[in-house]
């Protein structure tokens, strides 16, 4: 038996041309392997039908000479270039014609393409192609998409890592530039951060529970002078209502005030009243602009911890000076954790001095060193977030989160998982960027809107 698949196109004058695109031949006696189309025969009918479908688009488009919109002069033909559209269903050779410039518009061009600015390129790729590669892209490596895209449908350049790679990171920028013009357009408005209308006390109430968590990580550089390693910052935002927003960012890449001020307002709550939970990287404050900041209490802990586990490797011999500085210790995190922020100064600075003390240090010199070096680091800590200290225990017992454990998750979800773990890969700072930009739009379920600004007949919203 024998199948012939035709297309037929409908003209505006009523007219019809059919021609066909594929034969599918199967013999009398049913085998599984043959039941329905294969594979193969899908990618060829999908191939040919995409080829008869866009050349005679192209030939409709072109079957009329357009003339002056100011003088309304027929336009002269200066003549043809080849061009490629490429596709998830195939590359099409377009026969696409130059037309000469009317000389009533003094332009200093001389010709331009029949299709315009925005289809005169001699490689087109289409958007749902774009979006699909670069979605893909962001969630495996380029040459398993590759290999993915090229096995199952009827492409010529899919199989290419390389060619992957770069509409991805042309995606990527494209988001970046994006964001820093968006962020130059609202600061040299003077727009206002945190104005908003109705119930005061409401407002207050869910801005408080929106939380920025944000953490840094390290990724491997692809050139090792001058640093072998880069970093990046990941975070995650989540909303009054429970919503989740993902961010990420190279260090030092620009777009991470709008990164996070978007993010924020993704998840309904206001940029300036949000709250932000960090290890105590003060050039994350400055990075994400004005937020509320607190300290996560995890690191807090871990560093006294550590203090106090240093202080009981005293020689027993110092007797109540040794009990003294764990007992003070131990009381500065009691105080800490109870928002008396003065009163733990207070105490590790007098466990501080007593370092100095000349009984203390003859006792045993290097561990007491190693005291006084972490104190006096645990001091410079909390010193430079002192305004970042709240009362732990009271937010604890209003279930506000105190500690940025959710974000551990999301730097292993947005950077860890692409870019770091099993992988090995090495990334420049510009392309882990790029990559990064693309990654949180598909977490968050954004990129489609991405290309409905710029493609405004892209895919409906579902």
């Amino acid at each position: 038996m024998r199948w012939v698949v035709k297309v037929v196109a409908d003209g505006e004058g009523g007219e019809k041309e059919e021609r066909s695109i594929a034969t599918i031949e199967r013999g009398c006696d049913l085998k599984l392997e043959e039941l329905g189309l294969t594979l193969a025969e899908g990618k060829e009918v999908l191939a040919a039908l995409q080829r008869a479908v866009v050349t005679t688009q192209v030939q409709e488009h072109g079957s009329e000479f357009p003339r002056c919109d100011r003088c309304e002069k027929r336009l002269r033909t200066q003549g043809y270039y080849r061009a490629f559209f490429r596709s998830a269903f195939g590359n099409v050779r377009l026969r696409v014609r130059r037309l000469v410039v009317c000389p009533c518009l003094h332009s200093a061009k001389r010709t331009f393409s029949e299709f315009g600015n925005h289809l005169g390129r001699r490689r087109l790729v289409a958007p749902e192609w774009l979006y699909l590669e670069a979605k893909c892209a962001s969630l495996i490596p380029f040459e398993k998409v590759a290999n993915l895209l090229g096995e199952v449908l009827p492409v010529e350049d899919g199989r290419n890592a390389e060619t992957v790679r770069n509409r991805l990171g042309k995606v990527g920028q494209r988001l970046h530039e994006e964001k820093i013009q968006s962020e130059l357009a609202r600061v040299g408005s003077g727009e206002a951060e945190g104005s908003s209308t109705g119930a005061e006390g409401v407002e207050s109430q869910s801005e408080a529970q929106t939380i920025v968590g944000l953490d840094g990580c390290y990724v491997r550089n692809r050139h090792p002078d001058p640093q072998r390693l880069f970093e990046v910052i990941a975070g995650r935002v989540q909303g009054p209502t429970g919503k989740t927003r993902y961010l990420a960012w190279v260090r030092d890449s620009g777009s991470h005030a709008h990164d996070a001020r978007q993010a924020v307002i993704g998840v309904g709550g206001q940029p300036s009243s949000a709250t932000i939970l960090t290890d105590g990287d003060t050039s994350l404050r400055r990075m994400v602009g004005p937020m509320n900041h607190i300290l996560d209490w995890f690191h807090v802990g871990m560093k006294f911890q550590v203090l106090t586990q240093t202080a009981r490797g005293l020689p027993m011999n110092l007797g109540s000076t040794r009990d003294w500085i764990l007992k003070a210790i131990k009381s500065a995190k009691w105080h800490l954790w109870h928002g008396h922020q003065n009163r733990s100064l207070q105490l590790l600075d007098l466990v501080h001095r007593a370092t100095f003390m000349t009984f203390v240090v003859k006792a045993d010199p290097s561990v007491n060193g190693i005291v006084r070096k972490r104190t006096g680091d645990l001091l410079a800590f909390l010193g430079s977030n002192v305004d970042s200290l709240p009362c732990y225990r009271s937010r604890y017992q209003l279930g506000l989160p105190i500690a940025s454990s959710p974000v551990e998750s999301a730097v292993n979800q947005v950077v860890s998982r692409r870019m770091v773990k099993k992988l090995q890969m090495r990334w420049t700072k510009r392309g882990a960027q790029r990559l990064l930009q693309v990654r949180t739009e598909v977490l968050n379920g954004t990129l489609e809107d991405a290309f409905r600004r710029w493609y405004p007949r892209f895919r409906a919203a579902a």
